[in-house]
């Protein structure tokens, strides 16, 4: 499922990037028009909490779910039951900030201890992912919103 979130909604596509989502985020700087052009032009779903541009997309016959919560976890509640997302994390896990799916690595040599059993890395952008207590929240948050989105 290729995504693209309006820029209200980065946080929410960083985590749906996380969960192995092709998901595009839209600067704050484009206008409305663009991202109803990106999202056609793509074959994009769009998400977004505005309802303007959502009620445009859905005139425009473009894919379009309104995301309602302000906060993070509501948001991805929802996202899992509107979507029927799957976690399937962190197997298909894409980089939070470049998108490209991410490759297990060996342990990296970062002058730094990290105490971890699985390491990835971004091939684009380097950016290098472990099992450390941020992976555990966003695992907790993930089995959260699975339990309520279903």
């Amino acid at each position: 499922m290729k995504l693209l979130a309006d820029a209200m909604l980065a946080k929410l596509g960083r985590r749906l990037r996380i969960l192995g989502h092709d998901t595009d985020i839209m600067d704050s700087v484009v206008s409305d028009t663009q991202v109803l052009n990106t999202a056609k032009r793509e074959h994009r779903l769009l998400i977004t909490r505005d309802k303007q541009l959502h009620e445009r997309a859905r005139k425009d016959k473009l894919s379009s779910i309104l995301i309602a919560p302000k906060t993070l976890q509501p948001q991805l509640n929802q996202a899992f039951s509107d979507l029927k997302i799957q976690n399937t994390f962190p197997e298909n896990a894409r980089c939070s900030n470049c998108n490209v799916k991410l490759k297990e690595t060996e342990r990296p040599e970062l002058g730094i201890p990290i105490p971890s059993k699985r390491y990835w890395q971004c091939p684009k952008c380097k950016q290098y992912y472990w099992q450390g207590t941020h992976y555990e929240k966003i695992e907790k948050a993930f089995k959260e919103a699975e339990a309520k989105g279903k």
